[in-house]
């Protein structure tokens, strides 16, 4: 089996300065989601899933992590 067989799908090359890009949008909408989270009565909570020491746990994670 040629090494052309096994690929199955190209990754294209991006520059370092678009995955910077890429990166810092990510995190802010991390950081946008946690405080919108914050902001949720708590019958919208209950209909995600979440309770308040969920969000408060979320909430208190750095925005670059996930």
């Amino acid at each position: 089996m040629t090494a052309q067989a096994q690929t199955f799908i190209q990754i294209p090359e991006y520059s370092q300065d678009n995955r910077v890009v890429a990166q810092a949008k990510i995190m802010w909408k991390r950081y946008q989601q946690r405080r919108a989270l914050m902001n949720m009565p708590e019958y919208l909570l209950r209909d995600i899933g979440m309770t308040k020491y969920d969000v408060a746990k979320e909430v208190r994670k750095p925005f670059w992590q996930a």
